[in-house]
């Protein structure tokens, strides 16, 4: 399900700039009004998790006011106050007020994108302060090996964001074929790939440590026995692993080595191929029987898909490396 943005800006053409770098790059919904009135009926409408207020509207109405109202109606709402005019005392204000954070349209656009996801884990998270179940999820139950007793950590999925539909890891790149100057290629690869679910690095038990007093004082062997458990039922929930095999046509051609000894040609040419995932954001709780509160764990999950990446790699005679054709195809 799409997360709901509300954005209230007066010029439509800034409006367009901003829902396109959102809807672009999030799996969101953004519902655009002009002023007051259309932002508090879009409210009462729409399940909204963030608003971006621009400070300066049309008839002198202010950004900082319609959140006033918008908070009578929805306190859980997150707000981030957006303008190219304010001056430091209302922005001081505006964080006051409870507005999650500022964006300067002069030079903070570009990380827009960012600060929503920032905001919506927020969102999340005080959900989960505040006991409320909405969109929470039991993903899984499970017991430690360290533990004694009937006693188990719960998993709970409360949101997922999506991020980035068309990843791919740099390391993943593989040559699957490669020709030198004054060559010609011209066959058929057969390459094996793999499909695995990822996580980035130590995220579940730097977390767990960060956000856990009770995590803190934990020994050793029982944070490693947890973090290894966590990873192994993240796994198993999200994704399986397995192997296949795909072909694909190559032809390639390279000019002769020019007899001009001195003169920079291409040397080499080399065809890869890499794997695709979906990158996602999810917001899970962890019910652990030690922990006095439950643990927040933003985790990032990448999550293969039918698609693989394609792309050229030229290497000169001076050193020059280019990269070329990226493209992504389903299998």
């Amino acid at each position: 399900m799409e997360t709901k943005i509300l954005l209230i800006e007066n010029k439509v053409e800034s409006a367009k700039l901003y829902i396109d770098a959102l809807e672009s790059s999030l799996n969101v919904s953004v519902f655009h009004a002009k002023n007051e009135k259309e932002a508090l009926n879009i409210i009462e409408d729409e399940l909204i998790k963030v608003a971006i207020i621009d400070q300066r509207l049309d008839n002198n109405e202010l950004g900082t006011d319609i959140f006033k109202k918008i908070t009578k109606r929805r306190k859980d709402i997150v707000a981030i106050l957006l303008s190219a005019v304010a001056e430091n005392t209302e922005v001081g204000e505006a964080m006051q007020m409870g507005f999650y954070t500022f964006i300067n349209k002069l030079d903070g656009i570009a990380s827009l994108p960012e600060t929503v996801v920032d905001a919506i884990h927020k969102y999340d998270k005080d959900l989960i302060k505040n006991n409320t179940d909405r969109n929470k999820e039991l993903l899984g139950s499970f017991r430690l090996s360290k533990l004694s007793f009937s006693k188990k950590m719960k998993v709970y999925r409360i949101s997922r964001i999506a991020i980035d539909m068309s990843y791919i890891f740099e390391d993943d790149w593989k040559e699957i074929a490669s020709i030198d100057a004054g060559k010609t290629y011209s066959e058929t690869e057969t390459y094996t790939y793999e499909k695995e679910i990822k996580f980035e690095n130590k995220t579940l038990i730097e977390t767990l440590n960060k956000s856990s007093i009770t995590m803190k004082k934990l020994p050793i062997t029982f944070k490693n026995d947890l973090s290894v458990k966590l990873n192994t039922e993240f796994r198993t929930l999200f994704s399986s692993r397995f192997k296949s095999e795909s072909s694909i046509q190559i032809s390639m051609k390279l000019p002769d080595i020019p007899t001009d000894t001195e003169a920079n040609y291409l040397i080499n040419k080399s065809y890869q191929i890499a794997q695709v995932y979906k990158k996602y954001l999810y917001l899970m709780r962890l019910d652990c029987p030690f922990c006095n509160t439950p643990e927040i764990i933003p985790l990032k999950v990448f999550i293969p898909t039918n698609k693989i990446g394609k792309r050229q790699v030229d290497s000169y005679k001076n050193g020059k490396i280019e990269i070329l054709n990226t493209i992504i195809v389903k299998k």
